[in-house]
């Protein structure tokens, strides 16, 4: 947890719920193509949480959207 909660700060993630949810998101759909390197899943995280297409607050709409 240390970990991801350093490279969140690396990358300027405040919004720590949206990012585990996105990094366990990726880690349980792609951990069998991509590995187990954090930063990996870190950029595709960040490149989810950011896209441009999306609106404010896509991972929790997401996440609503499942449950």
């Amino acid at each position: 947890m240390e970990q991801t909660d350093a490279i969140a700060g690396q990358y300027g993630i405040h919004h720590k719920c949206d990012w585990y949810y996105v990094m366990n998101m990726l880690y349980s759909d792609f951990a069998k193509v991509l590995g187990s390197d954090a930063n990996t899943y870190a950029k595709m995280a960040v490149a989810y949480i950011n896209d441009p297409d999306a609106g404010e607050g896509k991972a929790f709409k997401l996440y609503l959207a499942g449950e």
